[in-house]
Protein backbone atom coordinates (compact mmCIF):
# COMPACT_ATOMS: atom_id res chain seq x y z
CA UNK A 1 0.00 0.00 0.00
CA UNK A 2 1.19 3.58 -1.06
CA UNK A 3 1.48 6.05 2.33
CA UNK A 4 -1.19 8.66 2.49
CA UNK A 5 1.23 11.13 1.45
CA UNK A 6 0.66 10.38 -2.12
CA UNK A 7 -1.00 13.17 -4.09
CA UNK A 8 -2.52 12.37 -7.65
CA UNK A 9 -2.37 14.57 -9.97
CA UNK A 10 -5.91 15.71 -11.69
CA UNK A 11 -7.15 17.99 -14.15
CA UNK A 12 -10.50 19.38 -14.26
CA UNK A 13 -11.67 20.85 -17.69
CA UNK A 14 -14.42 23.56 -18.28
CA UNK A 15 -14.22 23.80 -14.28
CA UNK A 16 -16.27 26.79 -13.98
CA UNK A 17 -18.38 26.88 -10.36
CA UNK A 18 -17.23 23.45 -9.54
CA UNK A 19 -13.76 23.91 -9.56
CA UNK A 20 -14.30 27.30 -7.88
CA UNK A 21 -11.91 27.95 -4.80
CA UNK A 22 -12.09 30.43 -1.86
CA UNK A 23 -9.21 33.14 -0.63
CA UNK A 24 -8.81 29.89 2.00
CA UNK A 25 -8.08 27.63 -1.48
CA UNK A 26 -11.13 25.48 -0.90
CA UNK A 27 -14.01 24.91 -2.79
CA UNK A 28 -16.87 26.84 -2.41
CA UNK A 29 -19.92 24.60 -3.24
CA UNK A 30 -20.38 21.20 -2.35
CA UNK A 31 -20.78 20.37 -6.03
CA UNK A 32 -18.30 19.88 -8.53
CA UNK A 33 -15.63 17.26 -10.51
CA UNK A 34 -13.13 17.81 -8.56
CA UNK A 35 -14.29 18.92 -5.21
CA UNK A 36 -13.90 15.63 -3.71
CA UNK A 37 -10.54 15.50 -5.14
CA UNK A 38 -9.36 18.42 -3.40
CA UNK A 39 -11.03 17.97 -0.19
CA UNK A 40 -8.88 14.34 0.05
CA UNK A 41 -5.51 16.27 -0.41
CA UNK A 42 -4.85 15.36 -3.92
CA UNK A 43 -3.41 18.07 -6.60
CA UNK A 44 -5.82 19.68 -8.64
CA UNK A 45 -5.68 22.04 -11.65
CA UNK A 46 -8.96 23.49 -12.58
CA UNK A 47 -8.97 24.72 -16.15
CA UNK A 48 -11.76 27.25 -17.76
CA UNK A 49 -11.90 30.45 -19.85
CA UNK A 50 -13.99 32.09 -17.28
CA UNK A 51 -16.12 33.60 -19.43
CA UNK A 52 -19.94 33.74 -20.13
CA UNK A 53 -21.60 35.58 -23.62
CA UNK A 54 -18.47 36.85 -24.00
CA UNK A 55 -18.17 38.36 -20.37
CA UNK A 56 -15.76 37.69 -17.76
CA UNK A 57 -17.46 36.45 -14.59
CA UNK A 58 -14.57 36.40 -12.58
CA UNK A 59 -14.00 32.88 -11.00
CA UNK A 60 -10.54 32.68 -11.13
CA UNK A 61 -9.72 29.25 -12.15
CA UNK A 62 -6.29 27.87 -11.50
CA UNK A 63 -5.62 28.08 -15.12
CA UNK A 64 -7.62 30.71 -17.46
CA UNK A 65 -7.27 28.99 -20.88
CA UNK A 66 -9.77 28.30 -23.79
CA UNK A 67 -9.96 24.58 -23.69
CA UNK A 68 -9.42 24.37 -27.74
CA UNK A 69 -6.08 25.87 -27.67
CA UNK A 70 -4.90 23.71 -24.79
CA UNK A 71 -2.05 21.11 -25.23
CA UNK A 72 -1.25 18.40 -23.07
CA UNK A 73 2.60 19.02 -23.25
CA UNK A 74 1.36 22.40 -21.43
CA UNK A 75 -1.03 20.17 -18.41
CA UNK A 76 2.26 18.05 -18.15
CA UNK A 77 3.93 20.85 -17.34
CA UNK A 78 1.13 22.95 -15.06
CA UNK A 79 1.53 19.38 -12.91
CA UNK A 80 5.13 18.91 -13.04
CA UNK A 81 4.18 15.72 -14.69
CA UNK A 82 1.79 12.92 -15.98
CA UNK A 83 -1.69 13.48 -14.69
CA UNK A 84 -3.50 10.65 -12.99
CA UNK A 85 -6.96 11.59 -13.42
CA UNK A 86 -9.11 13.60 -15.88
CA UNK A 87 -12.44 15.13 -15.46
CA UNK A 88 -14.45 17.28 -18.38
CA UNK A 89 -17.52 18.84 -18.78
CA UNK A 90 -18.07 20.40 -21.96
CA UNK A 91 -20.85 23.10 -23.04
CA UNK A 92 -23.88 20.60 -24.04
CA UNK A 93 -26.15 23.50 -25.49
CA UNK A 94 -25.12 21.92 -29.37
CA UNK A 95 -25.87 18.97 -28.36
CA UNK A 96 -29.38 18.93 -27.31
CA UNK A 97 -31.69 16.45 -28.63
CA UNK A 98 -34.59 19.03 -28.37
CA UNK A 99 -32.90 21.65 -30.52
CA UNK A 100 -31.54 18.61 -33.36
CA UNK A 101 -33.62 20.43 -36.33
CA UNK A 102 -31.64 23.54 -35.51
CA UNK A 103 -28.50 22.39 -34.84
CA UNK A 104 -28.02 19.74 -36.80
CA UNK A 105 -28.45 18.00 -40.39
CA UNK A 106 -28.77 14.61 -39.54
CA UNK A 107 -27.93 11.22 -41.83
CA UNK A 108 -30.84 9.64 -43.78
CA UNK A 109 -30.71 6.41 -41.64
CA UNK A 110 -31.27 8.55 -38.77
CA UNK A 111 -34.50 9.68 -40.43
CA UNK A 112 -35.78 6.20 -41.19
CA UNK A 113 -33.81 4.22 -38.72
CA UNK A 114 -35.52 5.70 -35.69
CA UNK A 115 -35.14 3.66 -32.59
CA UNK A 116 -33.70 0.58 -34.34
CA UNK A 117 -30.51 2.71 -35.21
CA UNK A 118 -30.15 4.02 -32.04
CA UNK A 119 -29.82 0.36 -30.74
CA UNK A 120 -27.52 -0.77 -33.46
CA UNK A 121 -25.31 2.51 -33.12
CA UNK A 122 -25.18 1.90 -29.23
CA UNK A 123 -24.33 -1.80 -29.69
CA UNK A 124 -20.88 -0.74 -31.37
CA UNK A 125 -19.80 0.57 -27.70
CA UNK A 126 -17.05 -1.28 -26.63
CA UNK A 127 -16.63 -3.67 -29.81
CA UNK A 128 -14.35 -3.66 -32.31
CA UNK A 129 -16.67 -2.56 -34.87
CA UNK A 130 -15.91 0.75 -36.30
CA UNK A 131 -18.85 3.81 -36.57
CA UNK A 132 -20.42 3.00 -40.10
CA UNK A 133 -18.10 5.37 -42.57
CA UNK A 134 -21.85 6.39 -44.21
CA UNK A 135 -23.83 7.78 -41.21
CA UNK A 136 -20.88 9.89 -40.23
CA UNK A 137 -21.01 11.46 -43.30
CA UNK A 138 -23.95 12.32 -42.75
CA UNK A 139 -24.22 14.58 -39.64
CA UNK A 140 -23.21 17.96 -39.93
CA UNK A 141 -23.38 21.13 -37.99
CA UNK A 142 -25.87 23.56 -39.45
CA UNK A 143 -25.41 26.79 -36.86
CA UNK A 144 -22.56 27.70 -34.55
CA UNK A 145 -24.01 25.84 -31.74
CA UNK A 146 -23.38 22.65 -33.77
CA UNK A 147 -19.79 23.86 -34.68
CA UNK A 148 -18.43 24.88 -31.20
CA UNK A 149 -19.78 21.85 -30.01
CA UNK A 150 -18.21 19.16 -32.10
CA UNK A 151 -14.82 20.95 -31.80
CA UNK A 152 -14.94 21.59 -28.02
CA UNK A 153 -16.23 17.59 -27.82
CA UNK A 154 -13.62 16.66 -30.37
CA UNK A 155 -10.58 18.65 -28.59
CA UNK A 156 -11.77 17.18 -25.47
CA UNK A 157 -10.96 13.64 -26.76
CA UNK A 158 -8.03 14.16 -28.43
CA UNK A 159 -6.23 15.88 -25.12
CA UNK A 160 -7.02 12.79 -22.95
CA UNK A 161 -5.54 10.19 -26.10
CA UNK A 162 -2.60 12.64 -25.96
CA UNK A 163 -1.95 12.93 -21.93
CA UNK A 164 -2.37 9.14 -22.39
CA UNK A 165 0.62 8.93 -24.38
CA UNK A 166 2.24 10.35 -21.29
CA UNK A 167 0.77 7.64 -18.62
CA UNK A 168 -1.56 4.88 -20.48
CA UNK A 169 -2.90 4.23 -16.97
CA UNK A 170 -4.55 7.81 -16.78
CA UNK A 171 -8.47 7.88 -16.20
CA UNK A 172 -10.60 9.75 -17.41
CA UNK A 173 -14.24 10.90 -17.28
CA UNK A 174 -16.01 13.15 -19.97
CA UNK A 175 -19.94 14.05 -18.94
CA UNK A 176 -22.56 15.60 -21.16
CA UNK A 177 -26.46 14.86 -20.27
CA UNK A 178 -28.33 12.26 -22.71
CA UNK A 179 -28.03 13.96 -25.85
CA UNK A 180 -27.20 13.89 -29.90
CA UNK A 181 -23.71 13.49 -28.39
CA UNK A 182 -24.83 9.77 -27.87
CA UNK A 183 -24.92 8.71 -31.27
CA UNK A 184 -22.58 11.52 -33.04
CA UNK A 185 -19.39 9.52 -34.11
CA UNK A 186 -17.17 12.49 -32.20
CA UNK A 187 -18.08 9.91 -28.95
CA UNK A 188 -17.27 6.94 -30.58
CA UNK A 189 -13.87 5.28 -29.90
CA UNK A 190 -12.06 2.97 -27.59
CA UNK A 191 -13.67 4.69 -24.75
CA UNK A 192 -15.80 3.16 -21.91
CA UNK A 193 -19.07 4.73 -21.57
CA UNK A 194 -22.07 4.70 -19.13
CA UNK A 195 -25.46 6.15 -17.91
CA UNK A 196 -26.38 7.73 -14.79
CA UNK A 197 -28.52 9.85 -12.88
CA UNK A 198 -27.33 13.10 -11.38
CA UNK A 199 -30.23 12.44 -8.69
CA UNK A 200 -28.43 9.20 -7.21
CA UNK A 201 -24.86 11.03 -6.53
CA UNK A 202 -26.88 13.96 -4.26
CA UNK A 203 -29.04 14.18 -1.50
CA UNK A 204 -31.36 12.50 -0.17
CA UNK A 205 -30.30 9.48 -2.17
CA UNK A 206 -26.85 9.68 -2.28
CA UNK A 207 -27.08 9.67 1.98
CA UNK A 208 -30.24 7.23 2.25
CA UNK A 209 -28.77 4.87 -0.26
CA UNK A 210 -25.42 4.70 -0.65
CA UNK A 211 -23.68 5.87 2.05
CA UNK A 212 -21.13 6.87 0.10
CA UNK A 213 -20.96 10.60 1.32
CA UNK A 214 -20.15 9.14 4.71
CA UNK A 215 -16.76 9.18 3.07
CA UNK A 216 -15.98 12.65 2.71
CA UNK A 217 -19.34 14.75 4.27
CA UNK A 218 -20.29 18.31 3.58
CA UNK A 219 -18.87 21.00 5.21
CA UNK A 220 -20.78 23.43 6.89
CA UNK A 221 -18.71 26.36 5.80
CA UNK A 222 -19.39 25.38 2.12
CA UNK A 223 -22.52 25.97 0.10
CA UNK A 224 -25.07 23.52 -1.21
CA UNK A 225 -26.95 24.57 -4.09
CA UNK A 226 -30.43 23.61 -4.05
CA UNK A 227 -30.87 24.56 -0.71
CA UNK A 228 -31.21 21.29 0.51
CA UNK A 229 -34.10 20.55 -1.80
CA UNK A 230 -34.75 17.12 -3.93
CA UNK A 231 -32.86 17.79 -7.05
CA UNK A 232 -33.88 16.94 -10.80
CA UNK A 233 -33.40 13.65 -11.97
CA UNK A 234 -31.05 14.55 -14.43
CA UNK A 235 -30.05 11.61 -17.20
CA UNK A 236 -26.28 11.62 -18.39
CA UNK A 237 -23.83 9.95 -20.51
CA UNK A 238 -20.28 9.35 -18.91
CA UNK A 239 -17.46 8.81 -21.94
CA UNK A 240 -13.99 8.01 -20.80
CA UNK A 241 -11.64 5.50 -19.41
CA UNK A 242 -12.97 4.28 -15.68
CA UNK A 243 -10.61 2.79 -12.93
CA UNK A 244 -12.03 -0.92 -12.15
CA UNK A 245 -13.61 -0.09 -9.02
CA UNK A 246 -16.28 2.64 -10.55
CA UNK A 247 -19.21 1.15 -11.53
CA UNK A 248 -22.39 3.28 -12.18
CA UNK A 249 -24.90 4.17 -9.26
CA UNK A 250 -28.15 2.82 -9.86
CA UNK A 251 -30.46 5.10 -11.76
CA UNK A 252 -33.89 5.73 -9.52
CA UNK A 253 -35.85 5.63 -12.67
CA UNK A 254 -36.18 3.88 -15.61
CA UNK A 255 -38.56 1.76 -18.43
CA UNK A 256 -41.18 -0.15 -17.37
CA UNK A 257 -39.95 -3.19 -19.25
CA UNK A 258 -36.11 -3.19 -18.64
CA UNK A 259 -36.06 -5.29 -22.12
CA UNK A 260 -37.01 -1.65 -23.94
CA UNK A 261 -34.31 0.52 -22.43
CA UNK A 262 -32.40 2.10 -25.42
CA UNK A 263 -29.49 1.05 -23.66
CA UNK A 264 -30.26 -2.69 -23.25
CA UNK A 265 -28.25 -5.31 -24.73
CA UNK A 266 -25.02 -2.95 -25.47
CA UNK A 267 -21.83 -2.52 -23.44
CA UNK A 268 -22.90 0.35 -22.11
CA UNK A 269 -22.79 0.23 -18.30
CA UNK A 270 -25.92 1.12 -16.32
CA UNK A 271 -27.98 -0.23 -13.40
CA UNK A 272 -31.38 0.43 -11.65
CA UNK A 273 -33.08 0.46 -8.26
CA UNK A 274 -35.38 -1.80 -7.61
CA UNK A 275 -38.61 -1.07 -8.71
CA UNK A 276 -37.20 2.39 -10.35
CA UNK A 277 -39.58 1.50 -13.85
CA UNK A 278 -42.85 1.42 -11.54
CA UNK A 279 -45.34 4.73 -12.12
CA UNK A 280 -47.62 6.46 -9.82
CA UNK A 281 -50.07 9.33 -10.25
CA UNK A 282 -48.70 12.44 -8.22
CA UNK A 283 -51.20 13.99 -5.58
CA UNK A 284 -53.32 16.54 -5.24
CA UNK A 285 -50.89 18.02 -3.12
CA UNK A 286 -47.97 17.26 -4.97
CA UNK A 287 -49.91 19.15 -8.15
CA UNK A 288 -50.68 22.05 -6.28
CA UNK A 289 -46.83 22.23 -5.23
CA UNK A 290 -46.19 22.50 -8.49
CA UNK A 291 -48.55 24.94 -10.05
CA UNK A 292 -47.83 27.26 -7.58
CA UNK A 293 -43.62 27.20 -8.70
CA UNK A 294 -45.15 28.30 -12.08
CA UNK A 295 -44.60 26.90 -15.70
CA UNK A 296 -45.72 27.28 -19.17
CA UNK A 297 -48.99 27.73 -20.32
CA UNK A 298 -49.48 23.59 -21.46
CA UNK A 299 -47.80 22.66 -18.05
CA UNK A 300 -50.95 24.79 -16.55
CA UNK A 301 -53.42 23.01 -17.99
CA UNK A 302 -52.29 20.01 -18.17
CA UNK A 303 -51.81 19.97 -14.42
CA UNK A 304 -54.57 21.80 -13.48
CA UNK A 305 -56.76 19.05 -15.06
CA UNK A 306 -55.51 16.60 -13.42
CA UNK A 307 -58.47 14.66 -12.22
CA UNK A 308 -56.85 14.39 -8.82
CA UNK A 309 -57.85 18.06 -8.42
CA UNK A 310 -61.32 17.50 -9.53
CA UNK A 311 -62.73 17.58 -6.03
CA UNK A 312 -60.99 21.64 -5.65
CA UNK A 313 -63.48 24.25 -6.06
CA UNK A 314 -61.05 26.19 -8.42
CA UNK A 315 -61.01 23.17 -10.49
CA UNK A 316 -61.34 24.17 -14.21
CA UNK A 317 -64.78 24.13 -15.93
CA UNK A 318 -64.64 20.96 -18.38
CA UNK A 319 -66.67 20.88 -21.38
CA UNK A 320 -68.41 17.28 -22.19
CA UNK A 321 -65.22 16.32 -20.26
CA UNK A 322 -62.38 17.76 -21.70
CA UNK A 323 -60.78 20.57 -21.67
CA UNK A 324 -58.79 23.15 -24.47
CA UNK A 325 -55.02 21.52 -24.64
CA UNK A 326 -53.83 25.50 -26.34
CA UNK A 327 -50.58 25.01 -26.91
CA UNK A 328 -49.29 21.03 -27.29
CA UNK A 329 -46.19 20.19 -27.17
CA UNK A 330 -44.67 19.02 -30.40
CA UNK A 331 -48.38 20.31 -31.89
CA UNK A 332 -49.07 23.85 -34.39
CA UNK A 333 -52.10 24.03 -33.03
CA UNK A 334 -54.77 23.27 -29.92
CA UNK A 335 -56.71 20.15 -29.69
CA UNK A 336 -59.73 18.91 -26.81
CA UNK A 337 -58.61 16.61 -24.71
CA UNK A 338 -59.57 14.35 -22.38
CA UNK A 339 -58.44 15.19 -18.55
CA UNK A 340 -54.83 13.11 -17.39
CA UNK A 341 -53.06 12.18 -14.32
CA UNK A 342 -49.79 13.41 -14.37
CA UNK A 343 -47.47 10.64 -13.49
CA UNK A 344 -43.86 10.47 -11.88
CA UNK A 345 -41.32 7.17 -10.75
CA UNK A 346 -41.74 5.10 -7.58
CA UNK A 347 -39.18 7.34 -6.13
CA UNK A 348 -40.45 10.27 -7.98
CA UNK A 349 -40.36 13.63 -5.13
CA UNK A 350 -38.63 11.41 -3.01
CA UNK A 351 -35.36 11.06 -3.98
CA UNK A 352 -35.56 13.26 -7.35
CA UNK A 353 -37.76 16.36 -8.22
CA UNK A 354 -41.22 15.83 -10.21
CA UNK A 355 -40.27 17.47 -12.95
CA UNK A 356 -42.93 17.25 -15.90
CA UNK A 357 -42.14 19.50 -19.44
CA UNK A 358 -42.33 23.00 -18.45
CA UNK A 359 -42.72 22.70 -14.79
CA UNK A 360 -40.07 24.70 -12.75
CA UNK A 361 -39.20 22.31 -10.44
CA UNK A 362 -35.80 20.70 -9.61
CA UNK A 363 -33.18 22.35 -11.40
CA UNK A 364 -34.84 24.95 -13.16
CA UNK A 365 -35.24 26.70 -9.53
CA UNK A 366 -31.98 27.24 -9.48
CA UNK A 367 -30.88 31.04 -10.05
CA UNK A 368 -27.86 32.45 -9.30
CA UNK A 369 -24.87 31.44 -7.25
CA UNK A 370 -23.01 34.36 -5.29
CA UNK A 371 -19.45 33.71 -3.65
CA UNK A 372 -15.88 34.98 -2.82
CA UNK A 373 -13.13 33.78 -5.14
CA UNK A 374 -10.05 33.38 -4.31
CA UNK A 375 -8.79 36.90 -4.46
CA UNK A 376 -11.99 37.71 -1.84
CA UNK A 377 -13.61 39.20 -4.36
CA UNK A 378 -17.76 38.61 -4.59
CA UNK A 379 -19.00 37.08 -7.64
CA UNK A 380 -22.04 36.07 -8.92
CA UNK A 381 -21.99 33.27 -11.14
CA UNK A 382 -25.17 33.24 -13.52
CA UNK A 383 -27.98 30.56 -12.89
CA UNK A 384 -26.44 28.87 -16.27
CA UNK A 385 -23.43 27.54 -13.91
CA UNK A 386 -25.61 26.92 -10.77
CA UNK A 387 -27.25 24.84 -13.64
CA UNK A 388 -25.01 23.11 -15.03
CA UNK A 389 -22.84 21.80 -11.60
CA UNK A 390 -21.89 18.01 -11.15
CA UNK A 391 -23.22 16.87 -8.58
CA UNK A 392 -20.11 16.12 -5.68
CA UNK A 393 -21.12 12.49 -5.40
CA UNK A 394 -19.81 11.92 -9.45
CA UNK A 395 -16.22 13.38 -8.75
CA UNK A 396 -16.03 11.61 -5.24
CA UNK A 397 -16.69 8.24 -6.55
CA UNK A 398 -14.62 8.71 -8.87
CA UNK A 399 -11.35 9.73 -6.71
CA UNK A 400 -12.43 6.96 -4.38
CA UNK A 401 -11.82 4.41 -7.07
CA UNK A 402 -8.60 6.00 -8.48
CA UNK A 403 -7.14 6.51 -5.28
CA UNK A 404 -7.91 2.34 -5.03
CA UNK A 405 -6.41 1.75 -8.77
CA UNK A 406 -3.34 3.53 -7.00
CA UNK A 407 -3.42 1.19 -4.32
CA UNK A 408 -4.16 4.20 -1.42
CA UNK A 409 -5.68 2.84 1.67
CA UNK A 410 -5.36 6.61 3.40
CA UNK A 411 -5.99 9.65 1.02
CA UNK A 412 -3.35 12.46 1.49
CA UNK A 413 -6.03 14.87 3.89
CA UNK A 414 -6.08 10.89 6.04
CA UNK A 415 -9.62 9.88 4.70
CA UNK A 416 -10.36 6.23 4.41
CA UNK A 417 -10.13 4.61 0.92
CA UNK A 418 -13.21 2.51 -0.06
CA UNK A 419 -14.17 0.98 -2.90
CA UNK A 420 -17.21 2.46 -4.76
CA UNK A 421 -17.93 -0.61 -6.66
CA UNK A 422 -17.99 -2.95 -3.57
CA UNK A 423 -20.48 -0.31 -1.76
CA UNK A 424 -22.87 -0.32 -4.54
CA UNK A 425 -22.67 -3.83 -5.16
CA UNK A 426 -23.12 -5.05 -1.73
CA UNK A 427 -25.97 -2.25 -1.23
CA UNK A 428 -27.54 -3.98 -4.68
CA UNK A 429 -27.64 -7.44 -3.32
CA UNK A 430 -29.33 -6.51 -0.11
Amino acid sequence: MKSHDHRLNVADLFSAVGGAVGPDGTPVVHAGWSSAARDRGHNVIGYDWDQHKGKPIGILPDKRVNILNLTADEMIDDFGGPIDLLFASGPCEGWSMQQIGNTWKTPDQWKVGGRNLKRELNALRGTDEEYPEDIAAGWEPKNQAGINSQRTMQRTFDLIEDLREYNPNMKAFVENPVSVLRYHPTSFGDWDMANIQHASYQDPASSELFGISDFSPMLPERQFVGQGGIPELKPTDLFGYFPKDWTPRPRLKSSQNPLNDILYGSNVLYSDMPGSGEQRNLTAPELRQLLSQGGSVDFKERLSHAPELADSPDYPQLTDGKYWRSKPRGKSQGQWEDPKSIKTGRYGNKYYAAAPPGGRAGINELGPLTFMNRAGRQVKAPAYFTRSLIPYGEGLDAILATEKEHGMDISPAGQAVVSPREIIENFMRR
